[in-house]
């Protein structure tokens, strides 16, 4: 069981938690069909994004074999068999398509847009030089999308240009941290080269401090006193980001950061606690 659920990369699910993000800052969440929605749009999002990583696996399977840290993956490590995870597939396929029942044909079609797009990443885009971190950004950007027309939720340019740049971000740090700790046969794979690096670690931390530029642009707006009663507490978040943004760029020039920024997350207590005072502050501000 253990093996199955490392091979739909569980851990992962955490990214499509920015499904609730739009009705959330919406104020919407707090309905009662707004909150079944959005469960039901991160349960089919989730089901589709494991079926997405078992297709890579098994398409990147020689590659992933000779990798130091993705051979550790079920089946690159021959703990599960091909079969094995087309079973999964289909199991993953069927769970998707009863949640798309109640969430409608709009929802479906961005489901499989969204899984073209990944297999088309897998397949080509994934080797080819900054286009294959736009991908990963927009991928984080189909997630909010989903939110909201799971929801009907208006999605601000605000949140779109945010967004961006703090997703380009991560994007490029999980490159980052490819180059600093994978070996030659898997940096061949790439379109990066160890001489990259500086120029990679340079884009993504302008990129995180950009997407704070817009958030302290937002809160000098009269937007936010359509949502807000208090908006100068609003500012807490932009020191909390620009703390954890320059922390998270410090951590991986270091290479103390695993290969996926995502499962870093996870694992860091101060991310956790800066999301905890994030909170704090949007309650307050309300």
């Amino acid at each position: 069981m253990q093996n199955y659920i490392k091979a739909i990369r569980l851990h992962h699910w955490a990214k499509n938690f920015l499904i609730f993000l739009a009705p959330i800052l919406a104020h919407k969440i707090g309905q009662k069909n707004v909150l079944i929605n959005t469960s039901l749009a991160f349960l089919a999002f989730s089901f589709t994004a494991s079926i997405g990583y078992l297709i890579n696996d098994i398409l990147d399977l020689k590659a992933d074999k000779a990798s130091k840290y993705k051979s550790n993956r079920p089946l690159a490590s021959g703990l599960l068999s091909k079969q094995n995870y087309y079973s999964l597939i289909l199991i993953l396929f069927i769970c998707s398509i009863f949640t798309l029942f109640y969430l409608g044909k709009t929802y479906a079609l961005l489901l499989s847009v969204y899984l073209a797009c990944t297999l088309l990443y897998s397949i080509k885009l994934k080797s080819i030089l900054i286009l294959d971190v736009l991908m990963l950004a927009s991928f984080y950007a189909f997630r909010i999308f989903a939110g909201s027309i799971a929801t009907n939720t208006f999605v601000s340019q605000w949140l779109l240009s945010f967004s961006l740049f703090f997703f380009f971000s991560l994007a490029l740090a999980k490159r980052a941290t490819e180059l600093i700790n994978s070996n030659s046969i898997e940096g061949n794979r790439r379109a990066y080269q160890k001489d990259d690096l500086s120029i990679i670690t340079q884009l993504g931390l302008t990129s995180g401090l950009l997407s704070i530029l817009v958030m302290a642009l937002y809160i000098s707006s009269k937007n936010v006193t359509v949502l807000y009663s208090n908006p100068h507490y609003l500012w807490t978040i932009s020191i909390v980001l620009i703390y954890w943004i320059s922390r998270f760029w410090i951590l991986v020039s270091r290479g103390e950061i695993e290969q996926d920024p995502v499962v870093y997350a996870l694992k860091d207590k101060t991310t956790y606690f800066a999301c905890l005072l994030l909170a704090l502050v949007i309650l307050l501000a309300r």
